[in-house]
């Protein structure tokens, strides 16, 4: 506070001039008043001098202090590096100063279990170290064999020994290291890795790391034993999927496995000729289905002209000369191909040279038919034909015996038969040639098949025998040769009914032609018909109808008329048709 010294109780002169400060106090800069000393000075004198200031390693906290002995020493873990201080500085974190009146930070130390870091600060030892006593040097590190893992530890016998099972190969450890897993521990502290663990018999391993005593190997998957001890192979068609000393369990029905030691249930595949997840239930492959390989595949299907039954592992091929449709599920479903016969499931034999076989299955071979012949075996389609007007008798196997039919006989040099002729017949079937009428006879159709010769007109004699002319004088109508009547003789018996008209042809008059309807005349009665030879030659016709048959009877008397006008080539000549 300031402080006239005119009228301060810590002044005294007689004269204003005479009045200076008092101790503890000093002159302000103004020159006018007296101001305390602040904390970490003193002023012992009265005067106008300044204060002091405390000295290092020393403080003051109070102001307007009269002796140095205010100035107090800094107490332990502080220190004072600065004059004029109101108070020591704490040594830094984690550090202590075992001095009084420390007079910097030099004084300060790090605590047990701590160390001085780059940045001058003290930092806790790591897990793995230690240190014992106060000071700014590096923590000691834990001994190879020894791990610590808490950090800031105060002493060596903070580091601890590697239990049997571990292993700790370098100093400054937070942890030992544990034996592998196949491996177990002997040994305590161990520094190496071969001296403190030990390897587990053959097809055995400890599950976890860290494990102690041989008793920790166990039999590993696919292996059985007693823990410790020898651990034997699984058989095949049998696993094991779990460690330890149970036995071996079969693989589920239908499946297996080819090796020993097998491990998991998936090593358990389902068999030839079933089929399934591997480790899971299997199916037998259905009937006209196989599967040759163990596994999950599924089951494949058989191809045409095979066969296959139930949980079968190959399809089998069906017998020589059959065939069978895909998927096909029995021997009895291969059946005789076209062509071939047998029963079902058996070996099929080739139709014999002729005969034939056109569909498939057991059915017999069938007989070429007449007509036809074959000359191979195992024909599959029908028999061959013989060449036109030809035969053959049945079950032919060859083109020889095709013959020729009757009323045809071979040509193009025996190769063909054709029909015989217009005026020539052939009776027997064969090679033989047609046989020709007799003269003055004739067939008017060919391919005649009996002797049906006969005799042309002007001759006579019996069908198929010896014709001869008719004599001087006659001629032949029907049967015979017959000498001609004179006009108006009664050429035919009177029909039994009456005709209203009848057509007239007159001699000389349209050449045969039947006149219109105004040329017909009146008749109480008809005669049959009857076409005549008259004397000289010359040619007649007595032409009649009865009621409705009218017209038909012209036109056969027309026809008959000019059949024999070509015959006897001769000019036309009509006669009327007289009453009875």
């Amino acid at each position: 506070m300031y402080i006239y010294r005119y009228i301060h109780i810590h002044i005294y002169a007689e004269e204003e001039s005479d009045c200076v400060c008092n101790a503890g106090y000093q002159l302000h800069s103004d020159e006018e008043t007296c101001v305390q000393c602040t904390a970490g000075q003193y002023k012992a004198e009265p005067g106008d001098q300044v204060c002091f200031s405390c000295p290092d390693g020393k403080a003051n906290a109070n102001t307007a202090q009269v002796s140095v002995d205010a100035c107090v020493d800094c107490e332990h873990g502080k220190f004072q590096a600065h004059a004029e201080s109101a108070e020591c500085d704490l040594c830094g974190l984690q550090s202590y100063s075992d001095d009084l009146g420390a007079v910097d930070d030099s004084h300060c130390e790090c605590n047990a279990g701590h160390t001085l870091s780059a940045t001058a600060t003290c930092v806790a030892c790591a897990a793995g170290s230690y240190r014992a006593g106060p000071g700014n040097g590096a923590c000691a590190a834990c001994a190879a064999g020894k791990y610590n893992g808490n950090p800031m530890s105060v002493a060596e016998s903070d580091c601890t020994l590697c239990v049997p099972g571990k292993y700790q190969d370098q100093t400054g450890s937070a942890a030992c290291i544990a034996c592998a897993a196949g491996k177990y521990g002997v040994a305590t502290g161990a520094t190496l890795e071969d001296d403190g663990c030990v390897t587990c018999p053959l097809n055995a391993a400890s599950i976890n790391s860290g494990n102690v005593g041989r008793v920790s190997c166990v039999c590993v998957l696919g292996y059985t034993g007693n823990d410790g001890e020898t651990c034997n192979a699984c058989e095949s068609g049998t696993y094991k999927d779990l460690p330890g000393s149970a036995g071996c369990s079969s693989c589920p029905n239908d499946s297996g496995n080819n090796l020993e030691g097998s491990g998991p249930i998936q090593s358990c595949k389902c068999n030839p000729g079933t089929t399934g997840l591997d480790g899971s239930t299997c199916s037998p492959c259905q009937a006209g289905k196989f599967k040759a390989e163990a596994g999950d595949a599924l089951c494949g299907g058989c191809l045409a002209n095979q066969y296959s039954l139930a949980k079968a592992e190959a399809c089998e091929t069906c017998p020589d000369n059959t065939r069978s449709a895909p998927l096909s599920t029995a021997l009895e479903k291969c059946s005789c191909l076209s062509g071939y016969t047998g029963p079902h499931g058996a070996e099929c034999t080739a139709c014999v040279p002729g005969t034939y076989k056109m569909g498939t299955g057991s059915g017999g071979c069938s007989q070429c038919a007449n007509g036809t012949y074959n000359p191979d075996s195992g024909r599959s389609s029908r028999c061959n034909w013989c060449t036109d007007n030809s035969d053959s008798p049945e079950s032919s196997t060859s083109a020889g015996q095709c013959a020729c039919n009757a009323g045809a006989e071979p040509s193009g040099g025996g190769t063909t038969c054709a029909l015989c002729s217009a005026g020539s017949y052939k009776i027997p079937t064969g090679a033989d040639a047609c046989t020709e009428c007799t003269a003055g006879s004739h067939i008017a159709t060919p391919g005649a098949t009996t002797n049906v010769c006969q005799c042309n007109a002007g001759w006579t004699g019996a069908q198929g025998a010896v014709c001869s002319e008719c004599d001087a004088g006659t001629y032949k109508e029907g049967s015979g040769c017959v000498r001609p009547v004179r006009k108006r003789q009664v050429l035919g018996r009177r029909c039994r009914a009456s005709c209203r008209h009848v057509p007239v042809v007159r001699r000389g008059e349209n050449h045969g032609r039947v006149r219109r309807a105004r040329d017909r005349v009146p008749v109480r009665g008809v005669c049959c018909g009857h076409i005549h030879r008259t004397p000289g030659g010359q040619h007649g016709v007595h032409s009649v109808s009865c009621r409705h048959r009218l017209a038909a009877a012209g036109r056969n008397l027309l026809q008959r008329l000019r059949a024999v006008q070509r015959d006897a080539g001769r000019r036309r000549q009509l006669v009327s048709v007289y009453d009875v």
